[in-house]
């Protein structure tokens, strides 16, 4: 394990935990934003927090694969 691993695994972290936190808050500033507002658009505010969260959810899941070492980069 390097530091561009653990580097990585903490970027995915912060992400992971600001789009699962914004998909359970619902905070306009975030779903206003230029990519949110395309699944918005696309699927409606509520399917679009769905969508936000399980990103989240696996950007998080990928952050601690980097930081244990499961997954090398």
């Amino acid at each position: 394990m390097n530091a561009v691993e653990i580097f990585s695994g903490v970027l995915f972290l912060i992400i992971g935990s600001l789009s699962f936190i914004a998909a359970i808050v619902n905070p306009d500033w975030f779903f206003k934003t230029r990519n949110a507002t395309f699944f918005v658009r696309l699927l409606g505010r509520n399917w679009s927090r769905v969508v936000y969260g399980v990103f989240g959810l696996a950007a998080i899941a990928v952050g601690i694969l980097f930081i244990t070492g499961t997954v090398a980069s």
